[in-house]
């Protein structure tokens, strides 16, 4: 009989520590078909503190329509469309808002895999065309009220013009939005630990990426109707930071000898949390939070910086 007890005990405890090493894992799989429609309501928002008084609280908001329009054994071919006021987001003087009009509806056209994954934007030239005709007629705004001349404004802002003229640029930055969408697709991440990972973020302006270190997990998650929250956080690498700015104030035309002596003491600290709740059954997005906070001490003066983005689940 002990024999038997004791013998009992033992599997039950190899059983217990089976169970114990399995654990569940949540993967995110597109499961969409041709004519799928969903519209989502994008909010963007930027604000910026000057030795911690607010200078600057801007923000935009349109909603998105995210139509599949082809669907293949190997991939799917999406319509992202939404009309956003230009005028308004970037306070254009009332006079000539008309002109900006042309700017407003977008249509983008994409590609992912078969599981979801963001593969590339087919109409990329022609928002990078548009890019570059919005950043000339805001130049001559800029210019017209005689802050700074127009071919010093030019020679500032050549390093962004150049950078947006590039496929990765329109994809990674132009319409982030699309890149924080398609995050967790393609990707499978377990319910009850951490995974920590190197990343390495594009450099719009050539040049080595931008190292990070990463931190994924999931906060929650409802088997039953296949629901979960995911949480990325990750932290920039301060040096290649502050290579990559130097690089470009000196492209900006600015003396070297004082891009140097300014960057000599200069720190940065940049940080994402960003929160992505989803239907991973079929591959919905309900809502998407993404949060990148920078810090900056330059010189004697000292700098902070949130940019949020919000995809929220309408219909």
């Amino acid at each position: 009989m002990k024999k038997l007890l004791l013998l009992s005990i033992f599997i039950l405890v190899q059983f217990l520590a089976l169970a114990q090493k399995e654990q569940p894992e949540i993967s995110f799989v597109a499961y969409w078909e041709k004519g799928d429609v969903y519209k989502f309501k994008v909010t963007k928002l930027k604000q910026q503190w000057k030795n911690g008084t607010l200078a600057q609280n801007d923000s935009s908001q349109y909603v998105v329509n995210f139509e599949v329009i082809d669907s293949t054994e190997s991939s799917y071919l999406i319509k992202w469309s939404y009309k956003n006021n230009v005028a308004s987001t970037y306070d254009i003087p009332e006079a000539l808002q008309e002109k900006f009009a042309k700017y407003d509806l977008t249509e983008i056209i994409y590609k992912t895999t078969e599981t979801g994954q963001f593969v590339e934007v087919e109409n990329w030239q022609q928002v990078a065309d548009m890019m570059k005709s919005m950043f000339t007629d805001m130049i001559e705004v800029k210019a017209a009220d005689n802050s700074i001349s127009k071919a010093d404004l030019e020679k500032r802002l050549q390093p962004m013009i150049t950078a947006f003229n590039s496929k990765e640029a329109v994809e990674q930055f132009v319409l982030n939005e699309l890149q924080y969408l398609h995050f967790p697709f393609g990707a499978m991440f377990p319910t009850s630990k951490t995974v920590e990972y190197d990343d390495e973020l594009p450099n719009m302006f050539g040049g080595n990426p931008i190292k990070a270190k990463g931190k994924l997990s999931i906060e929650s998650f409802d088997s039953e109707e296949s629901r979960c929250v995911l949480v990325q956080q990750l932290k920039l690498n301060p040096k290649d930071t502050k290579e990559i700015v130097t690089l470009v104030l000196n492209k900006m035309g600015l003396k070297e000898k004082e891009v140097k002596a300014a960057m000599k003491t200069a720190k940065f600290d940049i940080t994402d949390l960003n929160k992505y709740e989803y239907f991973y059954y079929p591959g919905v997005p309900i809502k998407i939070e993404t949060k990148r906070e920078t810090l900056l001490t330059f010189d004697k003066e000292s700098g902070k910086r949130i940019d949020k983005v919000m995809i929220e689940l309408v219909d």
